[in-house]
């Protein structure tokens, strides 16, 4: 979890990925003012070229600001007060296709802010590597690449779960169950 006041993270180049079939990747990607406000437009992820012309769709990416809360009690012992990453506010809205509120966003000075990039790996995609890029522009439409691979595994992962779940259960919980 990036919170608003941590360091910069080291700066990357590249982002590299391993996801099942059926899968949802997702990563972050950071952006710190420190010297200046900085002020992001828009972040988007282009097509993904993999094994003999296969293509990751690019387009087809879910891409968030991460939203904050603010807490102001701790929950336990590992706990801190302040400001921490929990709502996405997406670019835009998966059902109705409408443009929302995460770009443009301003960056204060000193702080740092996370954007949450998300895409499915459809069942039955060719496995392999798929390469391509994601662009960050700011206010004066400059543009900055990271390059982002992905390499697709041989397998795909169920649509839904084949084990039970179990909530909320003590030490004895198994015990008593069964």
């Amino acid at each position: 979890k990036i919170r608003p006041g941590d360091p910069a993270p080291a700066a990357a180049s590249s982002i590299a990925l391993s996801c099942a079939q059926n899968e949802f990747c997702a990563f972050q990607i950071a952006v710190s003012a420190s010297s200046a406000a900085a002020t992001v437009n828009d972040i988007s992820l282009g097509d993904l070229a993999g094994p003999s012309g296969h293509t990751l769709t690019g387009s087809s990416a879910e891409i968030y600001r991460e939203g904050f809360l603010d807490i102001a009690t701790t929950s336990n012992s590992a706990g801190a007060t302040g400001s921490w990453p929990d709502p996405l506010i997406p670019k835009v809205d998966a059902f109705y296709a409408e443009t929302r509120n995460a770009f443009p966003f301003q960056v204060a000075v000193g702080q740092t802010q996370a954007f949450w990039v998300e895409i499915h790996v459809p069942d039955g995609q060719t496995p392999g590597t798929y390469a391509g890029s994601a662009t960050i522009t700011d206010s004066a439409s400059n543009t900055q690449s990271i390059a982002v691979s992905i390499h697709v595994r041989a397998f795909a992962l169920p649509s839904t779960s084949s084990l039970g779940s179990a909530y909320g259960f003590g030490w004895d919980g198994p015990c008593i169950g069964h």
